[in-house]
């Protein structure tokens, strides 16, 4: 599901509005599809501290 575009996967659960879906991915697990995503395989999350 990782090459899976998030609104591909929304669609697929059927939300119409793929904003719609992370919005409401963000209220269940407390994070974005795709920062779930990056935790998930492995990558880093991106940083969002100034130097880093």
């Amino acid at each position: 599901m990782r090459d899976v575009p998030i609104a591909a996967i929304a669609r697929r659960c059927g939300f119409t509005n793929s904003s719609y879906f992370s919005k409401r991915f963000r209220t269940m697990y407390g994070l974005s599809p795709r920062t779930w995503r990056q935790m998930s395989s492995g990558e880093r999350a991106p940083s969002y501290v100034e130097g880093q």
